[in-house]
């Protein structure tokens, strides 16, 4: 007896639709009829035809199942992208509909079969140009993409946003705030120990509040479809006024691009020196369990998470007190760094344009084993190495990128900013990132060794 596995998906529950449970009925009778011993399922809730079907949270159960047929309701339920299509008719061997029954080993039947993906296809290609025309209708109206609630504003009858009395100024708050050096973290903490909320009445998180800064709406602004303008985000005039003037965007933006060449990690630390201590024994990260005054102290990760060191701790006060003073005495004396950055950007050029060429050279390869060029063993073949190359590539590009970052010059007045008392961790972190690659932690003393200049050793206390 022949064994299926039944895939099951519906994009959206709504009246229209079929269901899982009328989906799963019917697949159900066509293996009765057929004799099938259904073997496993796989259901797929809120999931689009059109999403790349290596995306799809459970569909590598079907590709990975050993039954003999997979069987669907419809084939559209299969996908509504014509290269995936034809990439899984060809992996999963023995597909069948039941209720769009064909006969795959004739002529006649290959070809319904194209006509029911093709028309699925159709469908969702139909419903993505229409939806397109509805953004477009709103954009040239000046209006977001859609009409939901945006925080610092209220919403008119008319369909068009007006500055809201109440949460217009703290939207502006945010932004003076952050161009004056506060962090994201920091504009959290803020809003949420003064009891502002989210529009949906929710904390504030660091995601939430960046995509709402970066969205522009506060300074009058719409984003506009990245799809048709490449990856770099853009803007468009919209029909609403801006709490922000524009010179204050336009700040906001110089800000944020400074930021964006430090690490996420470093911008977001707990205390001064994470991701720069290091255990002097293991190499280990050092890290700290608590951030409690008194009975704060870093140790080494390894000791900590796998007594794979003997370990090194230190009173987290005392080592950042230690390196803060070492800073202070010595920050005017860092060499002169070389500001050309021409080693370091023609390294990063390089490796942008061999990037571009492995994600070109992995696009080729689709559409030849999408149009019969290449046979499933080809193309895995060619798919894993040119997967391999683009990993190394980008491992090397971030190191590359890193290296430009630190050889930016050193601003000094930057630094003047550690004397104001409200500096929070992540902001010292970020500072300290900029002439310091790391500070070994000894047992009986710290060497700290800077982006520029020999490394130095300095007693722990």
């Amino acid at each position: 007896m022949s064994t299926a596995i039944l895939y099951l998906r519906q994009s959206k529950a709504k009246d229209d639709s079929i269901s899982i449970d009328l989906q799963r009925a019917a697949c159900l009778a066509h293996c009765q009829r057929q004799g099938y011993e259904v073997i496993e399922e796989v259901v797929e809730e809120g999931v689009s035809g059109f999403r790349d079907w290596r995306k799809r949270p459970e569909f590598h159960r079907v590709v990975e199942s050993r039954a003999d047929v997979v069987v669907v309701y419809r084939w559209s339920r299969l996908s509504r992208k014509r290269l995936d299509q034809a990439q899984l008719i060809d992996m999963l061997g023995t597909v069948e509909s039941a209720t769009e029954p064909i006969d795959p080993t004739t002529a006649g039947g290959r070809f319904a079969r194209e006509q029911f993906l093709s028309f699925a296809a159709f469908e969702s290609d139909l419903k993505s140009e229409q939806w397109k025309e509805a953004l477009n209708h709103r954009a040239e109206r000046g209006l977001p993409k859609n009409g939901q609630p945006r925080y610092g504003y209220a919403k008119r009858e008319d369909g068009h946003y007006s500055p809201d009395p109440i949460t217009g100024p703290i939207l502006h708050e945010m932004y003076i705030r952050y161009i004056g050096g506060a962090g994201l973290q920091v504009l959290c903490g803020w809003l949420n120990d003064a009891g502002h909320t989210t529009q949906r009445g929710n904390a504030w998180t660091v995601q939430t509040l960046r995509r709402l800064l970066e969205s522009g709406f506060g300074a009058g602004l719409l984003v506009q479809d990245t799809r048709t303008t490449g990856r770099e985000t853009s803007w468009i005039e919209g029909a609403h006024d801006g709490v922000i003037s524009r010179d204050e965007w336009q700040a906001y933006l110089d800000v944020r691009g400074k930021r964006k060449t430090v690490a996420p990690k470093r911008r977001i630390a707990r205390w001064h020196l994470a991701g720069l201590a290091i255990c002097g024994l293991c190499g280990n990260r050092m890290i700290v369990t608590t951030l409690k005054e008194g009975k704060s102290q870093a140790l080494c990760s390894g000791y900590h998470n796998s007594r794979s060191c003997t370990g090194v701790w230190i009173k987290r006060q005392v080592l950042e007190h230690r390196v803060a003073l070492w800073l202070g005495a010595h920050i005017e004396d860092f060499p002169e760094r070389d500001v050309t950055g021409g080693d370091e950007a023609n390294v990063v050029s390089d490796l942008e344009e061999r990037l571009a060429g492995v994600q070109a050279r992995l696009v080729r390869l689709a559409e030849g084993y999408a149009d019969g060029t290449l046979d499933t063993e080809g193309y895995r073949g060619a798919q894993a190495n040119a997967l391999d190359e683009r990993t190394k590539i980008e491992t090397a590009l971030r190191d590359a990128r890193e290296e430009v970052r630190l050889s930016a010059p050193i601003n000094i007045d930057e630094f003047s900013r550690l004397e104001v008392g409200d500096v929070s961790p992540g902001e010292w972190n970020t500072l300290l990132g900029r002439v310091l690659r790391r500070v070994e932690v000894f047992g009986d003393r710290l060497v700290l060794v800077p982006v520029v200049g020999d490394q130095v050793e300095i007693p722990r206390s």
